[in-house]
């Protein structure tokens, strides 16, 4: 069954109003959203600044309690200091595993270079001297 065929003089158009109305009805529910995103992403941030801050504290007992809002205290909102100093203390931690990091692939590649040159010594495969110096194979 087909519909009827309406004259494009009779259909109707919507008012340049109501598409205005429509328009702006659908940017305030987006901006709803985005607030309601926001808000969650806030509190997520102010938790983690107090994670941060709570394993500072733990990690050197003896510093002084110069954190504005306590975690103790339970306090949710933690100041732009706090975050700020839990930001320096996440990044250098990062800086700190990093260097680490790279200190131990260095180390990793000189042994298994000088493994190698065991290994064309010998005459044999690098996994044999590996083997034969009690060295496990992480793969």
């Amino acid at each position: 069954m087909t519909e009827p065929v309406v004259p494009v003089a009779e259909r109707a158009i919507a008012s340049p109003e109501s598409q205005l109305s429509s328009h702006l009805s659908e940017l305030h529910n987006r901006q709803s959203e985005t607030e309601a995103i926001l808000s969650n992403l806030e509190t997520q941030r102010n938790a983690l600044a107090l994670s941060v801050l709570r394993a500072s504290k733990a990690r050197d007992q003896d510093a002084s309690n110069d954190v504005t809002d306590s975690p103790e205290s339970g306090a949710q909102q933690p100041s732009q200091q706090d975050i700020d100093a839990a930001l320096s203390t996440a990044r250098s931690a990062i800086r700190d595993r990093i260097a680490l990091l790279t200190k131990y692939n260095d180390i990793k590649d000189i042994g298994q270079g000088l493994m190698g040159l065991i290994a064309e010594q010998r005459g044999c495969r690098v996994v044999d001297v590996m083997e034969s110096l009690g060295v496990e194979d992480e793969g």
